[in-house]
């Protein structure tokens, strides 16, 4: 009995992993581009494992903005994506996917 319990659970954990994976096939990474909408990012690569919000570009010429980052753990690793956060919406500043 323990031992089914075990594989369920790994097969479980397992399914949830590769779905992840999936979603960061070579037609969605491609498919990204500065500016895109955080709706969009969440349609393609679905919800976050997890986000943060922070000053960002405090150096840049332009001065200091509002930033979200959005992460998402795979097999592979940690994939990040960064947004601008404006009154109109968040847009996609940047990303960092593990191949």
């Amino acid at each position: 009995m323990r031992k089914r319990i075990y594989f369920v659970i790994t097969a479980v954990v397992v399914s949830n992993l590769m779905g992840c994976a999936t979603q960061f096939s070579e037609s969605n990474i491609n498919s990204l581009y500065i500016g895109m909408s955080s709706n969009v990012v969440r349609e393609i690569f679905g919800v976050p494992s997890g986000f943060s919000s922070s000053v960002c570009g405090s150096a840049t010429p332009s001065g200091a903005w509002i930033c979200e980052k959005w992460k998402y753990e795979t097999l592979s690793g940690t994939n990040e994506f960064t947004f601008s956060v404006k009154p109109e919406g968040k847009f996609l500043n940047s990303w960092n996917i593990n191949r």
